[in-house]
């Protein structure tokens, strides 16, 4: 067993690793108890207040560049664990994989406290008149631009679309469509084509946001922007607004078309 706390390139003759130097390093540490695990991160990351358990052999974690880490991350045999771009995280919560499966969070995603997200429920469960394991450990894919309010729930099996926001005690263990606010146990979706942006009400000017109108650049990777954000949201934006102006030309038409109709109230 080796228990490393000072986070940079690192090799052991068990076949660990470590690939990559964190930019920021607090209270943070990696515990490699098998063999022929590695430890991954990108330009940019910060690790603070958390723990990375590499507890069986062939274990992988992953973290993509300019990524906040704040969580304690366990992983099983021939398991990973990947996180992608730009990951904004408050702190807490616990990041498992294990059994062969996998949890993969996509770009830009965004936590709060205390989140729990498992690829397996940490203890079998069998049926007691067939023997025949019922808990099965299965991956967790959360896509890119995802948000999960405080003390979330993403278990075994679950498929988060991107553009989705998970509501606080969320439990989620099946599949969430993108765009959506999910809430409740199991989760539900409440509403759909949804967009959010990271910027902080009280911290980000201009302070109100009354309609998309007041956020330059929405779906932005970060505050301020990447180029290729805004690019990326440009084009949906101007895919939205042609979608509109054509039903709006359609809704016109049938209203010459039926002079009575005239009053009738079209809500967006």
């Amino acid at each position: 067993m080796a228990i490393v706390t000072d986070i940079r390139d690192y090799a052991d003759d068990r076949g660990n690793a470590i690939i990559g130097t964190p930019k920021l390093c607090q209270n943070a540490k990696i515990n490699f108890a098998a063999r022929n695990c590695r430890v991954e991160i990108g330009d940019g990351v910060c690790l603070q207040n958390c723990s990375f358990e590499m507890s069986a052999d062939g274990g992988l974690v992953r973290i993509g560049k300019n990524s906040v880490i704040k969580s304690h991350m366990r992983v099983g045999l021939n398991s990973s664990i990947i996180v992608g771009e730009r990951l904004s995280s408050t702190g807490g919560g616990i990041f498992s994989a294990t059994e062969g499966t996998s949890v993969t969070i996509g770009n830009d995603c965004m936590f709060a406290i205390s989140i729990d997200i498992r690829s397996d429920h940490s203890h079998p469960i069998f049926d007691r008149r067939t023997g025949k394991r019922v808990n099965k450990s299965k991956p967790v894919v959360i896509g890119d631009h995802v948000w999960l309010g405080p003390q979330a729930m993403v278990y075994p099996g679950a498929k988060v679309g991107e553009g989705s926001v998970i509501g606080a005690r969320a439990l989620v263990n099946g599949t969430i469509p993108p765009n959506s606010v999910a809430v409740g146990v199991p989760a539900k979706v409440t509403r759909r084509d949804i967009v959010w942006d990271k910027r902080h009400l009280a911290i980000h000017a201009p302070h109100m946001f009354d309609d998309i109108s007041t956020i330059p650049n929405p779906w932005q990777s970060q505050f301020p922007p990447f180029e290729a954000e805004e690019r990326r949201s440009a084009g949906v934006i101007k895919s939205w607004l042609n979608k509109v102006t054509a039903t709006t030309a359609c809704l016109t038409a049938q209203v010459a078309i039926w002079p009575d109709m005239a009053g009738v109230a079209v809500a967006f």
